[in-house]
């Protein structure tokens, strides 16, 4: 027996005169709005009796959309009532909130020398610069930017990254090399000086010492293939380097 016919014969439906709006074979239920007789997935369920709802699922949306379309300038007029005190009652609890001085808010200036003071949330960086956002986009690349570290920092693989887009020192060849954001690794960049070409994609760099930080020329090694550099370190038989640093000289693309 399904489901819906141990509904239909349930002792519920009996007690409370349902059996009225079950059709004479017990498989489908009258919508008292369009009377018509339809299966029971047609109805929404009430989820305190488990019973469905006098009006099937097309009915119940077209009466919300009649009541809707009669009362909405009621109803929006409403909904704008509601939202303009909650924004008014965060306004003035934010407001109140900052003049009594509580929690990690601060007034200050912009940096740019606009004169114009804004709230902001305090923060203990060293050397950190508050900028309105009317002129934050133009304070926020290159030296200019809140945490600026000189354009040159070490990533998670314990590699030198170098701001290439900013730094004079850096010829335009070389800065093909250079991802979207304007950033080169600094061994990549030494080895390219070295040969007088830009490294292509697939050519990888060894550092001899085994210390990704010591980029002297005289620690790196250039392979053709990263396949080539693996065999290689594994003392597999493997092409050796197609370029190796002779001279070691200190690294000097820092941007001051």
């Amino acid at each position: 027996m399904s489901e819906q016919t141990e509904l239909f014969n349930s002792k519920q439906i009996k007690k409370r005169h349902y059996h009225k709006r079950i059709s004479s074979d017990g498989q489908e239920w009258r919508c008292c709005r369009c009377q018509r007789y339809m299966p029971i997935s047609k109805f929404s369920i009430n989820k305190k009796t488990g019973m469905p709802y006098s009006f099937c699922k097309k009915c119940d949306c077209a009466m919300h959309h009649e009541y809707y379309m009669k009362h909405r300038e009621e109803i929006l007029r409403k909904d704008k009532i509601y939202r303009d005190s909650r924004l008014e009652y965060e306004r003035n609890r934010m407001l109140k909130f900052k003049t009594n001085g509580g929690g990690t808010w601060i007034k200050v200036m912009c940096d740019c020398g606009c004169g114009i003071e804004f709230w902001v949330q305090r923060c203990n960086a060293k050397g950190r610069r508050y900028f309105d956002k009317e002129h934050m986009k133009g304070h926020m690349k290159g030296p200019k930017a809140t945490r600026w570290y000189g354009g040159r920092y070490v990533n998670k693989r314990n590699y030198v990254i170098i701001n290439a887009r900013n730094n004079p020192e850096i010829p335009d060849w070389l800065k093909i090399m250079c991802s979207k954001s304007g950033f080169i690794a600094e061994h990549r960049l030494i080895v390219a000086r070295a040969i007088g070409r830009p490294l292509k994609k697939e050519e990888t760099v060894h550092h001899i010492d085994g210390n990704k930080g010591n980029n002297t020329e005289g620690n790196l090694a250039l392979f053709a293939s990263a396949s080539a550099h693996i065999r290689w370190v594994r003392h597999d038989g493997g092409p050796g380097p197609i370029w190796q640093g002779e001279e070691e000289l200190d690294s000097i693309f820092v941007v001051d």
